[in-house]
């Protein structure tokens, strides 16, 4: 494997930036400062550059990214119920997961996302195309209380995560998470089996929670007054391996609930915003001690992947709700690295030595970021993927701007996405539009 260094550059180490250099060896991070003798590396990377740490998406669908444009400017109930319950119907199969997670993980690369979180079915799909495209994943196979769209009822599917969590213990770039799809959809029953296993395969527990307002108050109405985390709670379910995706609609004890127990949100305000489903109260979290990710949700509710545009959401959303002050810059970079990287137990999303090098490398020269003067601000306000020069993956280089991707083709990608692709088109218009 070959040795890199990144000389003298700025750094953003997940928590600061610096001014220095990053020495990389057999996939990891091997030294963070000056280096004497930079002969022996096999590549030398210098000039106007930050180097910061892979971007890690902590909840998304990745294969729904076929489904995009499909569903535009109507309320979940009628996104979900009208437009995408029938397209998963029709379409949901291994080869649709594949091709749609390679299309999203070709997007997600290219905007300096290394490790993404997904939840969907046929989850072995979305294996086989993070180990084509390079990129990292935690693999959630969806628990229903009925037959999912993969084939497996809740007990089928809940073996299937465990045998995957015991095949891929000690791999690098792919990760496993017990997934129940939410407190509406999957019994009392099912969700304590998932808690279960996640506590003794030490696995994440990934779900979605407190989304919407109506689902929020049907889940109270039928819990005697408690809302979903009051009850999680009150059932054990709540640990630092949990994952919280969207989390809008709480109550302030709850937030004392989330901060006690260690979870970690996963933000998603482009989705939420796009389906109206409310504002979440990001700075009250933050102030109780609640981990706080930031996420994108599938590009079927979003449209796109881009974290960085997530995170300028996210920070201008709660400035606008509170004070100029809330979030930092800083702060929110931190939501895309080093606070979702907490979750991997491997020093992701940082620069630190014994890191995995999973770097992203930004062009300081492009027009949208200069003058460079505050590189946080620059970052969360004026970045996008454009500025994206190349990617890393335990040291090895999956994209550049230069390049392409390294590791397939978009071209062919293309080919074999077309047939698929007009499929849906053509039931979408001749079914869907037409009901």
């Amino acid at each position: 494997m070959s040795t890199l260094l990144f000389k003298n550059l700025f750094v953003f180490t997940g928590e600061e930036f610096l001014t220095t250099s990053v020495s990389v060896e057999n996939g990891k991070i091997s030294h963070v400062g000056e280096v004497a003798d930079s002969t022996h590396f096999d590549t030398v990377v210098s000039g106007n550059y930050l180097l910061m740490p892979g971007m890690i998406n902590l909840h998304t669908h990745l294969p729904m990214s076929l489904f995009r444009g499909m569903a535009e400017d109507v309320p979940l109930k009628n996104w979900l119920f009208d437009v995408i319950f029938p397209l998963e119907k029709e379409f949901v199969s291994k080869e649709m997961v594949y091709l749609g997670s390679m299309w999203s993980m070709a997007e997600s690369l290219m905007s300096g996302v290394t490790t993404a979180s997904d939840m969907y079915f046929f989850e072995e799909s979305v294996i086989k195309a993070a180990q084509k495209s390079g990129m990292k994943v935690m693999v959630g196979e969806g628990i229903l209380d009925f037959v999912s769209p993969s084939g497996m009822g809740p007990e089928e599917t809940l073996a299937q995560t465990a045998a995957w969590a015991k095949k891929y213990k000690n791999d690098s770039n792919i990760s496993v998470a017990v997934a129940p799809h939410s407190p509406y959809t999957v019994s009392e029953k099912w969700l304590l089996k998932a808690a279960e296993m996640s506590e003794s395969l030490d696995i994440p527990y990934h779900i979605h929670m407190a989304e919407t307002a109506d689902e929020v108050a049907q889940f109270k109405e039928s819990h005697n007054g408690r809302g979903e985390f009051e009850w999680f709670d009150s059932r054990g379910i709540l640990s630092p391996r949990f994952i919280a995706a969207h989390s809008v609609w709480l109550e302030p004890a709850e937030i004392a609930i989330m901060a006690k127990s260690g979870l970690t949100v996963a933000l998603c305000p482009s989705s939420n915003m796009k389906l109206s489903s409310g504002f979440s109260p990001v700075s009250s979290m933050i102030d109780a001690g609640v981990s706080v990710a930031v996420a994108t949700d599938g590009s079927a509710s979003n449209n796109n992947l881009s974290l960085i545009q997530e995170t300028e959401l996210t920070a201008k959303l709660q400035k606008v709700m509170n004070t100029p002050t809330v979030i930092p810059a800083i702060e929110a970079l931190k939501m895309i690295t080093s606070i979702p990287g907490k979750i991997f137990g491997d020093k992701r999303g940082t620069i630190t030595v014994g890191a995995p090098a999973d770097l992203v490398l930004i062009d300081l020269s492009s027009p949208e970021l200069y003058p460079a003067e505050n590189l946080a601000a620059t970052m969360v306000y004026a970045s996008s993927s454009r500025d994206v020069s190349r990617v890393y993956i335990n040291g090895e280089e999956v994209y550049s701007q230069e390049k392409g991707f390294s590791r397939f083709n978009i071209s062919d990608l293309r080919k074999e996405s077309a047939p698929l692709q007009r499929s849906i088109r053509e039931f979408f218009k001749s079914t869907i539009l037409k009901k």
